[in-house]
Order: C-alpha cells, then structure tokens, then sequence
C-alpha cells in the first residue's frame, strides 16, 4: 500500500473469507451451460441462464448473464462479457467459497490478439492493486465453456472481478448508490490517487462523480463510504479498463472533445487541487518502479510482444513523473 497518508474508514471490516483472491495461481474452471444460445441472444437479451460451475471436482449451481454494454452491444465481441451468481454462496473447500456475484472478463473473440487484450486488462487491475487496497481484486482462470449436451463452446482464458460489495466488506463500509456525488465528497488524496493512476494507464473513459445518464454514480467507478448517509471522505473504485492505453484494445476509441489523438495518448483528467497530494503521491510512486513491473511481468500467457510494450508504456508514465518538475509540465498541466 503507498505510503501516502489516507485517513481510514472508522466501521472495522468484517470481511468474509474470499479464498478465489487469495492466490495468484491460475485457476481451472469448467462452467457448463446454454453458451451458444447465450451468445447468439447477448446482444438484444442477456437474460441469464442456470449453470453448472466445477473447480476443484466441486460442483456448484449458478447463473450467468451476458453483461457490459461496448463489448455486448457495439459488435465487437462474439463472445460477451460474463456475470456469473450463486444463488447460494459456497462454502468449504472450493475456491468460490463466500461469493455471491463475480464479473467475468472473457476472450471476446476467438481471433487476432484479444486474449492478450483480456491479459492487458487484468494487468490493470494488478497496478492499481499495487497502489492501493482500495482497489477491486481479480484472479485469472483457464475456462472451459460448455454447453448442456458437454460439448465445448470454447476453453479460454478470462478472469474474475472481486464484488464492489465484498470489496465494500473487505474495506468496512457499503457501497453509496447515487447518481452523482459531489467532488468535495470524495477523499481528495484517494481522488489524486485515483487520477494518477488513470493517468498511467492512459484511461479518459470515467467519471469519479456522476455516471451515464439514466444509472448511478459513476461511469467506470464505484464509490464507498462507512454507511449510505456518508457525503465525506469517499473511496472511489475504477474498474473497466478496456479504453485505456495501457490495454489498447482494437476497439477503443478517444471520447469526443478531449485534444486525444488516440487512446494511447496520455491526458490528465484529475481536478487542480489535487495538485499537492499528487506531487506527494508522484514521489513515492518513482520508488516503487519495481513493484509495478512485476504486477504484469509475470502474468501467465502474456506474451514477450505485450510484455516489452506494457514496459515501454509504463516507461513513459515514469518519465512522465521522474521529478516534481515533470510532474507540473506533463500532468498537472492539463488538470481541470
């Protein structure tokens, strides 16, 4: 965790066993089920579907819905992003003791190189890990994809996505259900690490305080608080980092109205006052290089192509932030 002071929530957790995020082990899973009716359906209806779920010969029942909207519905994926339940939380020995709802971040598509692209994406996560405990953990998983019959739909590799409201738990807090929040509500040293860290990964798809019309706060984050009345101190939680640079998916795109030329174009979106914790943050940051490279460099499948690109990427963040200098010049000169 950095070492930049953050004032703590003052509910002690209560945190649940989650044995699925306890290990970095790749995990082999088999999840049987209507697949090919599922994905021929994701776009116009991701109801979901009652499956069987095996890890570790343990047999779970659950249900799995095609989720997400750019990769569901703008027609680039052939295979969704998933959203697997447990109408009853296992227990005992499997891995998926304790949960209840988990995001799965699948192949998208069998050709080309998107199974990189899902393993850039995991390794955002583990960034932001490093950075902080305030953050959503994953665990990668070889996935066999079955439909009723036991025939294969596919065997893949994806990963799954820690619950905001087992992250909430973990952290001793809930998650807040608004659709906007106010700047001042957020912990201003979690916001200045919060856009720094989008700053890394070259990501300008999100918003710390309002969502997209007609949802919840906020678009790409989540916020959490010690109890639903709480307007101070809040964590922001990013997640979906598909649009982003560092994970440079053949599909994304620079929004609108940003002087972007690409998604691999760095900008910094975080407020001015962040300023000060950012210079803080940014020099405790240029130790701790080697954490950093080691959250990706290792990651299972990833292949020699991906990892000297994510290097070089992350080379210019680095450069980017290399003294306080820097830091005025190349990020906090675009702050809002």
């Amino acid at each position: 965790m950095i070492g930049l002071a953050i004032s703590a929530m003052v509910v002690q957790p209560v945190v649940e066993p989650q044995p699925l995020f306890e290990s970095d082990a790749v995990l082999n899973v088999t999840i049987a089920g209507p697949f090919s009716r599922l994905v021929r359906r994701a776009k116009r209806n991701p109801e979901p579907y009652a499956v069987r779920v095996t890890v570790n010969g343990i047999v779970h029942d659950g249900t799995i819905e095609a989720r997400g909207l750019t990769r569901r519905v703008g027609g680039f994926c052939t295979f969704p992003p998933l959203r697997l339940r447990f109408p009853t939380k296992p227990d005992g020995a499997s891995p998926f003791a304790g949960q209840n709802e988990l995001k799965m971040v699948t192949h998208c598509q069998d050709k080309g190189n998107y199974e990189q692209v899902m393993l850039r994406e995991y390794a955002a996560y583990r960034l932001y890990n490093v950075m902080t405990d305030e953050s959503l953990r994953v665990r990668l998983a070889n996935i066999r994809y079955e439909n009723e019959s036991g025939s294969e739909v596919a065997t893949r590799m994806g990963f799954f996505i820690e619950d905001i409201d087992a992250a909430a738990d973990r952290l001793g807090g809930t998650e807040i259900n608004l659709p906007a929040i106010g700047s001042r509500w957020v912990g201003q040293q979690r916001a200045a690490r919060y856009a720094l860290f989008q700053y890394m990964i070259g990501n300008l798809d999100w918003s710390m305080f309002r969502g997209p019309q007609g949802r919840d706060c906020c678009h790409n984050s989540k916020v959490i608080g010690p109890d639903k009345q709480a307007r101070q101190d809040l964590i922001p939680i990013p997640y979906d980092f598909d649009m982003s640079g560092w994970v440079d998916a053949p599909y994304a795109i620079a929004p609108e109205g940003l002087p972007v030329r690409n998604v691999r174009q760095r900008l910094y979106r975080g407020l001015c006052r962040y300023g000060p914790d950012t210079l803080t943050l940014a020099a405790d940051l240029r130790g701790r290089r080697p954490e950093f490279t080691a959250a990706y460099r290792n990651v299972p499948g990833i292949s020699d192509s991906t990892r000297r690109d994510l290097d070089r990427y992350l080379d210019d963040f680095f450069s980017d932030i290399s003294t306080d200098a820097q830091v005025r010049d190349k990020v906090l000169d675009d702050c809002r």
